[in-house]
């Protein structure tokens, strides 16, 4: 069975500690939430054409999450908008160093929309 792909948007963004409790013990993280998305691609329950979403925040996280992101099925990470730009400037670098937008694209949010700026 095939499940159509605006089933396959996966909310990532929705922080366990906004939810009414107890509901945060059996969330999965959207490193699991990724890795699930890849296998069901894989296995023809979801479009191989798929791109799967994922975000990030550079102000806060560092690139190591951007990679594990990466490795766990990720093809575009949408970034919160820049407000920190030395924060966010060195953390594009450092991916960049390590290589990690040669395998994700890295798009910074911007006003409701996305700049893909990496890894096209």
């Amino acid at each position: 069975m095939q499940l159509p792909v605006n089933l396959a948007t996966l909310a990532q963004a929705c922080h366990p500690r906004s939810l009414p409790l107890p509901l945060d013990r059996w969330l999965q993280s959207s490193f699991d939430l990724l890795l699930l998305a890849s296998a069901m691609r894989e296995e023809g329950y979801l479009p191989a054409a798929l791109s799967l979403w994922a975000v990030e925040n550079p102000m806060l996280a560092p690139v190591d999450r951007l990679q594990q992101k990466a490795d766990a099925g990720a093809e575009v990470v949408l970034t919160q908008p820049p407000l920190l730009w030395e924060r966010t400037a060195a953390w594009a670098e450092e991916a960049a160093a390590r290589r990690v937008s040669d395998h994700v694209k890295v798009g910074w949010g911007q006003a409701g929309q996305a700049i893909v700026c990496a890894g096209e």
